[in-house]
This record gives structure tokens, C-alpha cells and sequence, in this order.
């Protein structure tokens, strides 16, 4: 059956004939029935007898002697009275067993997981990318919420899947939408995908929104992929696990990143949890690719968790806020608002009092004062006017962006000519071939802007 077309083979999936066959039924095992889930290449190639050697579990037992594979026993950062590390090597691809504990204890404590169901990844992006190679075939759709991470749309449109935006808007805090679209999308839908807080705007669902998004994929067998990456800097009260919503047992996949929060910079670091089947498909993956997390950084990232106190999470929140407020008060200074909750890690900024979009305005930004923004046409339609700022900056070279947007304003300010009397023309061309490029008229002994320095 490897040789049939993807049309045919999906079409075979939805009459329930996959789950017929033998290969793919004993590498499914109990789960046969989580098989129309996963992308018709994978399930091809396990049909074709290509799973590897993750085809029997996703991780043995720290207990089991393990004599399959010609890699040496981990060996643990910290000898005689640090953690076990396992008899099997193969742990460290699918990740350390003490780490995944550790992750269980820290985000789904109330949920019931199962650690062994806890995958580790290179950063919360390798975990969506696995993800959607595992579950997203050309033509499925996908509900995005309007905006959203970039990385989502990127995803999602790279397998050739089609994108139904919901629009949504903030409300003291909360992200809503309107329910009767969702109900709509979600008929068809294969994945719903989400980050909470919402990245940008830092909008937290409400409970009965919640509630709604998990019924109707529990209803509509469809998958729903939640990020919590930036959880943790959130300073308001939380509210409970999305594990711990009855009836999405085998419909949740969530994932995370211990990057921000360890302030490891390039350390790559995150997870991904989710129905059996599912995970075991995502850990398939990461073996062809090697998609693999060395046990160093596993070991010293669960030191992390089990050391972290809520002192460091209340200076984190305080550090956040303070620059928050001094890049609030330079872009009302240059009369630009913010879209946002006030919470959060970004900064989601409006730009239509200047008669550019966020794309020219990021462009003449990053052209004139060398700092670059995200254009928020990036994160869904309704971002054409805006820009995502990150706000995880040292502070020092957070303070140097301020003074650099403020002289951008002040620049801005002292033109003789407003910029929306003519399309700018930004389209990159080489340099013997630009001609006459738009620039922004010289400031007339324009003041620089004092700023204060954050603590």
C-alpha cells in the first residue's frame, strides 16, 4: 500500500481500512484508533517497516539493563550523590527521565500525566516543528487565532495546510472571540493551535472560552496544540493546567521552553506532551533527524527546576514590568500606543498614527537606527498596522533600544513632510540598482531624548 497516492491513502484512512493493516496496527498497538491523526507520510512509513528502534515505547524503564544499543551508559554532572541517569542510553533522545519528572511536578502536577509521555526537545520550536510534521498534511486545515506567534502561520503554511483565522480582541485581560466562527472551524478542522498567554498581546483565555475550545475538540476529534513558553513571566494569577479540562485526554498536545526561563540563550531546550500515539510519532521523528537534546543540558535544566524559588520569578516579573514602563513612556512620547494586556513579554505597538504600516515602519527602523522589530502582519491579518517588540532583553541593551527608538521619533517628529502623501517603495534591490532610495529628512537640532536608567 506504500505506493498509493496521497489522495487515495487518506481516503483509505477515512474509511477506518488503515487500521486494518498489520504493520500498522502493532506499531500503533492500543492506540489504533488515534491513527487518522498522524500525516500519511509517517503512516506510510511505518507501513514500509522504517519506525527504528522507538517503535516498542518512547523510553525504557530507569530500571531496565538495556544490551540493544552500542552507545556508552550517561554518566551523571554530579558523581556519587547526584541523580540516576538510567541504565539506557537511549533515554537521553527521548529525554531524561529525571527531567521529565521534573516537568510533570512543575506544569502538570494536577493533570495526571504520566512523565514517560514527556519528550524533550531543542526549544519549544523543534517541539511545534515536530509536531506538525507528525500530525499536518497538504490541505488539512488549521484554526490560528488572529494574532498569534509566527511561528504557527509559518508551520502551518510550509505543509501546504490551509489557515482559518478567529479574530479576537482583549477585554480586561482576557482574550475573547466570537464563539459562533470557532464553532464553525472547527468542524472541519484538524488542529486548533494556541499559545497561552497569547503571544502577542499577553491575553489569557477565560475559563468558559477555555472550556468551550476543549469541548468542541473533544466533540470534533480534533487535535489542540497549546504552547505555554511564557507561562512562567506571567506576574497575574494562573489558571488551572489545560491537562486537568475532562474529555482531552487524547486530544491535548501542549508544549514549552526552558530558554527564557533559565536564561540559557543558545541552550535549546523545551518539551512536548500529548496523546500516546502521537508521542510516539513526534519521538519517531526526532530519531530521523536527530533532533536530540544533549543529557548536559537535560541534567543541569532539571537542577534548574528543582533549585528555582519564587523570589527569582518575582525580581523576573519586576525587571519585566520596569522596562515595560520606560518603553511605554518613550512611544507615547512619539504617539504610539500599545495593543497589548500590559502583561507579558512583548510589546504589541500600533503604528498607524504615522501613516505607515508595521512593515515600512520596521523597515525604516531597522534602515535608519539599526534595531529590528517584528512586522505584525506576521503574527495574522489584524497586525498589518502593528509591531511585536520583545521585552527579554538584558537591560542594557534594552536601555541602548530606547534611546534608539526615541531618536527614531524625534527623527520622525522634525520632518518637513509626512510620509503618507506616497507609497514608500521598500522592496529590496542591489545597490548599483536602487536608484534614489527613501530616507527620512535629517532631525534640526533635534534634542536627543533622556532616559532614564532601569534598575
Amino acid at each position: 500500500m506504500g505506493w498509493l497516492p496521497g489522495s487515495w491513502w487518506r481516503w483509505l484512512q477515512r474509511q477506518g481500512w488503515i487500521r486494518a493493516n498489520a504493520a500498522l496496527r502493532r506499531w500503533a498497538g492500543a492506540y489504533t484508533q488515534q491513527l487518522c491523526l498522524l500525516t500519511d507520510e509517517l503512516l506510510q512509513a511505518v507501513q514500509r517497516g522504517t519506525t527504528g528502534p522507538t517503535e516498542d515505547g518512547l523510553s525504557g524503564s530507569s530500571e531496565a539493563i538495556d544490551l540493544r544499543w552500542g552507545s556508552p551508559r550517561p554518566v551523571s554532572l554530579w558523581p556519587g550523590n547526584g541523580p540516576n541517569c538510567g541504565q539506557n542510553p537511549w533515554s537521553c533522545i527521548t529525554g531524561w527521565a529525571e527531567l521529565q519528572q521534573a516537568i510533570v511536578t512543575r506544569w502538570w502536577r494536577a493533570s495526571g500525566k504520566e512523565p514517560g509521555t514527556v519528550l524533550i526537545t531543542p526549544g519549544a520550536t523543534a517541539a511545534w516543528t515536530l509536531f506538525a510534521d507528525a500530525c499536518l498534511n497538504a490541505g488539512d486545515s488549521v484554526v490560528l487565532f488572529d494574532p498569534c506567534s509566527p511561528l504557527f502561520g509559518w508551520g502551518v503554511r510550509q505543509r501546504g495546510a490551509r489557515i482559518h483565522w478567529i479574530p479576537t480582541w482583549i477585554e480586561d485581560g482576557w482574550c475573547r472571540f466570537p464563539r459562533p466562527v470557532l464553532e464553525r472551524a472547527m468542524r472541519r478542522a484538524k488542529a486548533v493551535v494556541l499559545a497561552e498567554p497569547v503571544n502577542p498581546t499577553g491575553a489569557r483565555l477565560h475559563a468558559e472560552d477555555r472550556g468551550l475550545i476543549a469541548w468542541l475538540a473533544a466533540a470534533h476529534k480534533v487535535l489542540l496544540y497549546v504552547d505555554v513558553t511564557f507561562d512562567a513571566f506571567q506576574a497575574a494569577e494562573k489558571p488551572l493546567p489545560w491537562g486537568t479540562i475532562k474529555g482531552l485526554e487524547n486530544h491535548l498536545v501542549a508544549a514549552g521552553s526552558l530558554n527564557w526561563q533559565g536564561r540559557w540563550g543558545g541552550w535549546r531546550l523545551g518539551w512536548i506532551t500529548g496523546p500516546a500515539l502521537v508521542m510516539r510519532a513526534v519521538a519517531l521523528l526526532q530519531q530521523w533527524r536527530s533532533a536530540l537534546v544533549p543529557l548536559a543540558c537535560q541534567q543541569w535544566a532539571n537542577h534548574y527546576l528543582l533549585e528555582t524559588i519564587d523570589e527569582e520569578q518575582t525580581l523576573v516579573h519586576r525587571r519585566l514590568e520596569q522596562q515595560r514602563q520606560h518603553a511605554m513612556d518613550v512611544l507615547r512620547t512619539l504617539g504610539l500606543e500599545s495593543g497589548d494586556t500590559g502583561q507579558g513579554c512583548f510589546l504589541w505597538v500600533s503604528t498607524a498614527s504615522t501613516g505607515l504600516n508595521g512593515r515600512d515602519w520596521a523597515h525604516l527602523l531597522a534602515q535608519h537606527h539599526h534595531v529590528r522589530v517584528l512586522p505584525g502582519e506576521l503574527c495574522g491579518p489584524s497586525g498589518r498596522s502593528m509591531v511585536r517588540l520583545c521585552l527579554l532583553q538584558p537591560p542594557a541593551l534594552w536601555q541602548e533600544a530606547l534611546r534608539r527608538l526615541a531618536a527614531f521619533g524625534a527623527t520622525w517628529k522634525n520632518s518637513p513632510t509626512t510620509c503618507t502623501t506616497a507609497p514608500l517603495d521598500l522592496s529590496w534591490r542591489p545597490a548599483d540598482q536602487r536608484g534614489s532610495s527613501t530616507s527620512l529628512p535629517q532631525p534640526r537640532d533635534a534634542p536627543s531624548p533622556q532616559i532614564s536608567s532601569i534598575s
